[in-house]
């Protein structure tokens, strides 16, 4: 069924890209109005383009223009896409350097009547406004002008586009006093607003949003958004859940400050209809309070996302239903309480990150049955759902890696991780964990876990990050750790380890930093050596001396290996004159052999690339 419910959400895009490529396949047999035609040309004639991108924006047909596409039955120009095709590709002064059209805005785009998509994304408009008359395209239903150079107040008269269904205004230097203006945005489903200053909106922008009646996606990250009272009901559930249907909510690394409501989740409340929340994002806020039980309650989650809070209280036991939940984040709150056994039921948990709190109790042996970190996969980076032109939310997250905070986002789909580091963690280290078979990352550091490490944590092949630094573990390290090969970074400092180190393999390829503070270990690479390596004081001298020779026989013998393997060659060669004469034609017969193939590959390729064209 959800399956269905999102195939008929996306019919209706669908159809429209469908009908721009069938547009653009039979542009040879369309023939655009001259009224287009001239309004491109003018349109062009105000663009700055260095790199002489839009050459083919001659003849007497536009519909064959690169970046125009036309109505098949009609031949008017129903869009215009001049997006940078190398958003990636920078130059020296930071600005997008491969396509970078710039210039004037002219309002010759106007006179498109058919037009329904408009595309300038990634170039370099030099701190230019939002041209005013964009508010005029009454039939536009795509507007992307993201990362395109535009400045300034964006002009509310935007708010006259009834028929835009996708919106993106991110990471441009705009600023907006209000948002009163969105609300004639009646169709709008896709909203990208990240970076935009909303400082100045005051708290009325949630009540706007929530007049949005199909609004599916919406990013506010980066916004400056403050002084929003999360704990009152003056908002009717005051988070900011616009609509019933939304899909992904990011209000990331803002001033929010309260606690999170009680409803968020809740079927039955207002805002509680939020069932098909996909993606919640709250990181890096100043919310407080307890997790609502109600979070639970959202079936379709699939990534959370609430560190760098102050949220306080034990954890939901409700979580235990998210199973659908892939990443689960935590981190540097103020969560109390022993972590719940029940957490084994999210199937499809791939990242845990639960550090820098205050969690007592054991770590649950029932988390050797995550089932999602029981085998080794990879899981795609992208969130995807809502499609219009390919759409899709990237998740980025930070994971203390390796000794240091690192963010992942292009690899995220690489990273399975535990993270229980910095609380108040006891007890045993369960052997239930060693079940986790894809785990790449384990981070245990800074809690008061004891006991031995388990012999079968060999079973962890595709570990990459191990810290178990800072704890009372104890026993010998387990020399089957050997086996780890993928294992990049090892620490086990400041514990009671004893013993010898299991220096081979690839346990070898760590410093004596990973084993320091464990007075009862020895061996290399640490200085203190074990009982069994130690010097007897009697014939120590003598040894030494038989070493020695030993060494000086063993070197002599390898050199003169060396020395017999080429000059005794060298030196029958040189004597026999019908041999040397053999061997040089053998020579000459193989190297012709492998030209001829090379030439004949080379023959087939050439060959094959004409067929194709």
């Amino acid at each position: 069924m959800k399956k269905v419910a999102v195939f008929r959400l996306l019919i209706p895009y669908l159809c429209l890209i469908a009908r721009w490529f069938v547009s653009n396949g039979v542009a040879q047999s369309v023939k655009c109005l001259t009224s287009d035609q001239e309004a491109l040309i003018n349109f062009k004639n105000g663009l700055q383009d260095p790199e002489n991108h839009l050459s083919s924006w001659q003849g007497s047909n536009c519909c064959q223009w690169s970046g125009i596409s036309c109505k098949n039955s009609t031949g008017a120009v129903v869009a215009v896409d001049l997006h940078n095709p190398h958003p990636s590709g920078y130059d020296s002064s930071g600005r997008y350097g491969f396509w970078n059209l710039s210039g004037e805005v002219r309002p010759s785009l106007m006179k498109l009547k058919s037009l329904r998509y408009l595309d300038l994304s990634f170039n370099t408009f030099n701190g230019i406004p939002i041209p005013i008359f964009f508010g005029y395209l009454e039939n536009l239903q795509y507007l992307n002008l993201s990362n395109a150079g535009f400045s300034g107040k964006i002009p509310p008269n935007l708010g006259n586009l009834s028929s835009l269904e996708y919106l993106d205004l991110k990471f441009s230097t705009l600023t907006v006093d209000n948002l009163e203006w969105m609300a004639g945005l009646t169709s709008l489903k896709h909203l990208m607003m990240n970076g935009v200053d909303l400082s100045m909106v005051g708290s009325d922008w949630v009540g706007t949003l929530q007049k949005l009646p199909v609004l599916m996606e919406l990013h506010l990250s980066s916004c400056g958004l403050s002084d929003v009272d999360l704990s009152s009901n003056l908002f009717e559930g005051p988070i900011p859940l616009p609509v019933v249907e939304i899909e992904l909510l990011d209000l990331s690394n803002n001033r929010f400050s309260g606690p999170i409501p009680r409803n968020i989740g809740n079927i039955t409340a207002s805002l509680g209809n939020c069932s098909l929340l996909r993606v919640l994002d709250l990181s890096g806020n100043n919310l407080y309070g307890g997790i609502p039980y109600s979070l639970g309650q959202l079936k379709l989650l699939q990534s959370l996302h609430l560190s760098g809070n102050k949220l306080s209280g034990e954890l939901p036991l409700s979580f235990q239903n998210l199973s659908s939940l892939e990443t689960l984040d935590l981190g540097n709150n103020m969560m109390e309480g022993e972590l719940p056994s029940k957490l084994s039921n999210l199937s499809s948990l791939q990242v845990l990150d639960l550090a820098e709190n205050k969690l007592s109790g054991t770590i649950p042996v029932s988390f050797g049955d995550l089932n999602a970190m029981a085998q080794v996969q990879i899981r795609n980076q992208y969130l995807f759902y809502g499609m219009y032109r390919g759409i899709y939310y990237k998740e980025s997250l930070v994971v203390n890696v390796k000794g240091s905070a690192q963010r992942f986002s292009k690899t995220l789909s690489l990273v399975t991780s535990i993270d229980l580091s910095g609380n108040n963690l006891q007890g045993d280290l369960p052997q239930e964990l060693t079940k986790l078979a894809g785990l790449v990352i384990l981070n245990l550091s800074r809690n008061h876990i004891s006991g031995q490490i388990p012999d079968r944590i060999s079973n962890l092949r595709q570990l990459s990050s191990l810290d178990l630094s800072n704890n009372s573990l104890s026993g010998p390290i387990p020399p089957s750790m050997s086996l780890l090969s993928f294992l990049g970074f090892l620490n086990l400092s400041y514990n009671n380890f004893l013993g010898t180190i299991p220096y081979t393999g690839h346990m070898t390829t760590f410093e004596a930093t990973s084993y320091a503070g464990n007075p009862g270990l020895c061996g290399a690479p640490l200085v203190v050596k074990c009982p069994s390596e130690a010097t007897p004081v009697g014939g120590s001298i003598e040894n030494y001396s038989e070493d020695k020779l030993i060494d000086t026989w063993f070197y002599l013998s390898l050199g003169l290996g060396f020395a017999a393997g080429i000059l005794v060659p060298y030196f029958i060669l040189a004597i026999r004159k019908s041999w040397r004469n053999a061997y040089f034609a053998f020579v000459e017969e193989v190297v012709d052999r492998l030209c001829c193939m090379r030439l004949r590959r080379t023959t087939h390729l050439r060959n094959r690339r004409r067929h194709l064209h």
